[in-house]
């Protein structure tokens, strides 16, 4: 039967009742899988955290604050650390991790400057 009420086989109240029976028996399904406690008929999807690397970016005088790489190193699957020398600056440094982590697309990259 076609459900759509411009049909010329059939009138728009009875597309309309036809309506509201699937309305209904779909109430009434969920109704009755609730009460009995029915597993879910599909479970759900089984998260996992993707894996990530961090690259920690400190001037040298002030190195890396040990709390954050050790929880970084913790939740991380890398931790590269790249402190700047007394020669040369952040910048300089920034662009070294750059050159060195530019190729590293084993996994996502948070940079972090300190």
């Amino acid at each position: 039967m076609a459900t759509t009420a411009k049909s010329s086989a059939i009138t728009s109240d009875i597309a309309w009742l036809k309506l509201e029976a699937l309305v209904e028996g779909a109430a009434l399904a969920t109704k009755m899988l609730l009460e009995v406690s029915a597993p879910v008929p599909m479970p759900g999807p089984k998260l996992n955290p993707t894996p990530f690397r961090a690259a920690v970016i400190c001037d040298a005088a002030s190195a890396a604050p040990s709390e954050l790489v050790a929880e970084l190193q913790r939740r991380t699957s890398s931790t590269d650390l790249f402190g700047a020398s007394a020669g040369k600056g952040v910048e300089a440094t920034a662009v070294e991790a750059f050159e060195k982590l530019r190729w590293a697309v084993d996994f996502p990259l948070a940079v972090v400057a300190v």
